[in-house]
């Protein structure tokens, strides 16, 4: 447990950045249009 929880901890803080960059993204698209 103690080592996979390291790896699971950056793997949500990457898909957590991801979806932040993925919502800026959609937000700029939007104010486009």
């Amino acid at each position: 447990m103690d080592n996979a929880t390291p790896a699971l901890f950056v793997a949500w803080i990457t898909i957590n950045k991801r979806q932040k960059n993925i919502q800026l993204i959609l937000h700029c698209v939007m104010n486009k249009i």
